[in-house]
């Protein structure tokens, strides 16, 4: 198990300043919804492998040493694999 440092992708409010950066967030944050999509459709649909919880608090913006962001996932505790058929 691991420590992840992040944000949640619904914390638009409070970590802005002002309603530029608010909007920067929410477009930087919808991004990653695309991703966790795209990611969750990937894993289940080309690798067969079902995370069955991947709700708002279970995944996180992470921030990276060099200012970019990515998409962490948090809690596999039910995972199941898929068969071929």
């Amino acid at each position: 198990m691991e420590w992840i440092d992040g944000a949640k992708l619904t914390d638009v409010t409070g970590t802005a300043s002002n309603t530029g950066e608010e909007s920067s967030t929410v477009e930087e944050n919808l991004a990653l919804v695309k991703v966790a999509i795209d990611s969750t459709l990937s894993q289940l649909l080309v690798e067969g492998i079902l995370h069955a919880d991947p709700h708002a608090g279970n995944l996180l913006k992470v921030k990276l040493e060099d200012d970019s962001v990515t998409l962490g996932y948090l809690d596999f505790g039910i995972v199941s694999t898929i068969p071929e058929q």
